[in-house]
């Protein structure tokens, strides 16, 4: 009947309607503005630099972005070789400035970024890509491919980085997300067995703030700058056609004492 089928299309569009659904993640929301003021920041940045007179000192935002630049491109060229400081320093550069941004973004009362891990991953993914693409650049198509299927367990190596990198920002940052949670919630259980208000929670959670917000997050957006760095350049090491002679030696050495402080970090964070 005509009543039957009414009730059919309706059950069927409703079903339709929640498959249908989309629901917007606050950290994706977050992403978005923390791109947004970085945007703004960067074109205002900018338009400074041009109109700067380079006959003087320079001052205000141009010394500031000056002065984080040099500091970053000097950071990278003690693990990247200078061949790449044109096409890859400025995406690392880049990558550290949102992450830092994002790590620091959860003082601010909105959800941090990097607290999703679909946000993490898919950033990991893209400097992933540009490792594999660097390796098959000097290694050659066949000597890639030798290399990472002799033998089969080589492809655990080939993807190991793509998780562990994305897993420990992502999960530093959600677990000081909880331990603060459950601070606030304890403060708040103690302070309303006097008064009807939590004022515990501001005289704790500063303090807090500084280690798993501040510094947690700076010390997580260099380690995965430093650690994405370090397998871009591992992948160019001992290429076909590149041989590693006495003069290369210190540059593994560096790479080697940079993966030791970076290992001390993570554990002193943890």
């Amino acid at each position: 009947s005509s009543k039957d089928f009414y009730l059919y299309t309706c059950i069927w569009r409703k079903e339709a309607y929640e498959i249908m659904k989309i629901t917007i993640q606050p950290e994706l929301i977050s992403s978005l503005i923390v791109t947004v003021i970085l945007s703004i920041f960067f074109v205002y940045a900018g338009k400074k630099i041009r109109e700067a007179d380079p006959t003087k000192r320079p001052t205000g935002v141009v010394l500031v972005v000056e002065t984080a630049i040099k500091m970053v491109y000097d950071y990278m060229g003690t693990i990247m070789p200078k061949k790449y400081a044109k096409n890859y320093y400025p995406y690392f550069s880049m990558l550290f400035a949102w992450l830092l941004v994002s790590n620091l973004f959860g003082l601010t009362g909105f959800d941090a970024p990097t607290t999703n891990y679909s946000i993490t991953l898919s950033l990991t993914l893209i400097t992933w890509v540009l490792i594999q693409i660097n390796a098959i650049k000097y290694q050659g198509v066949g000597s890639y491919i030798k290399g990472t299927l002799i033998p089969p367990t080589n492809l655990f190596g080939l993807i190991s980085p793509l998780i562990s990198i994305s897993m420990r920002i992502f999960c530093n940052l959600l677990s000081g997300t909880f331990i603060m949670a459950l601070v606030y919630q304890a403060t708040s259980f103690l302070s309303y067995k006097l008064i009807p208000f939590n004022f515990l929670g501001p005289v704790v959670a500063p303090l807090l703030h500084c280690y798993f917000d501040v510094f947690s997050g700076c010390v997580q957006a260099l380690v995965f700058v430093t650690l994405s760095s370090i397998a871009f350049t591992c992948s160019s090491l001992n290429a076909k056609g590149v041989k590693i002679t006495p003069s290369s030696i210190p540059r593994c050495l560096l790479l080697i004492l940079i993966k030791l402080f970076v290992i001390g970090a993570i554990y002193l964070v943890l």
